[in-house]
């Protein structure tokens, strides 16, 4: 019987996809730093102390609708790291294609980013096109909308950047 339980998770585990584990590994990173927080808010708070996160809690305890609007951004902020997190390791995965992603300075804020394709094909394109579209199709992205454009290297010193991405 263990011989064949045993035999089932090698199965699985051969089956692993790195691409999702890859992206469940940073996602993890990112809820490990927000829970983080909340531990050593909460031990602080023991001791007398205040953080940002136990002041903004007793605000909202104060003062509900005020502080509402601020925790909905400030949640809205944590839904749009992990979606560039996501978008960053669709790059990773794909680096292949791409030569460099930059994260672009806008207004408000929004998640956009110029790539700039090894070659510029249209095969190579309809690459970056299917994951995006996947994005398109599902209800955050009508919230969270992510925005791309494809930019010949001589051009992106003409770009607002905001970041250069990591492709390794």
């Amino acid at each position: 019987m263990n011989y064949i339980v045993a035999t089932k998770i090698k199965q699985k585990e051969s089956v692993e996809n790195p691409s999702v584990k890859g992206t469940l590994f940073q996602l993890q990173e990112e809820f490990s730093k927000i829970l983080d927080e909340i531990d050593r808010s909460y031990k602080l708070y023991k001791v007398g102390e205040k953080t940002k996160l136990t002041e903004a809690i007793e605000a909202t305890l104060a003062n509900p609708l005020k502080q509402a609007y601020s925790i909905s951004l400030d949640i809205d902020g944590n839904i749009k790291n992990i979606i560039d997190v996501i978008v960053k390791n669709f790059f990773i995965r794909n680096n292949s294609v791409v030569e460099s992603v930059y994260r672009t300075k806008t207004p408000n804020q929004d998640l956009h980013y110029c790539i700039v394709l090894k070659n510029d094909t249209p095969e190579n394109r309809t690459k970056v096109f299917g994951f995006f579209n996947a994005y398109d199709s599902t209800e955050v992205s009508e919230k969270f909308p992510v925005y791309f454009q494809f930019v010949p290297s001589k051009l992106i010193q003409k770009i607002f950047i905001q970041e250069k991405l990591k492709l390794e």
